[in-house]
């Protein structure tokens, strides 16, 4: 819980995953594929696909060897979504990786 100035500000605080490798930096589809809002119950709101050749920024990857990277699809509700990794390529010499573990994750609440 996220409480400051006597109020609960939870709702509002986005948080990666669980055990979520935060990445920065972007992301390019070689092909297009579905684009999911959870990676296990395969959910497509909006029916999104990306498209091959356009950079999307990255914001995360399942864990440290990734199947999935976490990105922003502009104009997608809700913007960030599950893809695969042989959906594309990350740009190695752009990206920052940071590991977001639990304890990390309950001192920033």
């Amino acid at each position: 819980m996220y409480v400051e100035g006597g109020r609960d500000w939870s709702a509002l605080v986005s948080t990666p995953a669980y055990g979520e490798v935060e990445l920065s930096g972007s992301f390019t589809a070689t092909q297009a594929c579905r684009a999911f809002q959870s990676i296990q119950k395969q959910s497509n709101p909006g029916n999104v696909t990306i498209e091959p050749g356009r950079p999307y920024p990255i914001l995360g990857k399942n864990n440290s060897d990734a199947t999935y990277y976490r990105i922003t699809v502009e104009g997608a509700s809700p913007e960030a979504r599950w893809v695969s990794v042989s959906c594309g390529r990350i740009d190695e010499a752009n990206a920052r990786v940071s590991l977001i573990s639990s304890c990390s994750l309950s001192q920033k609440l």
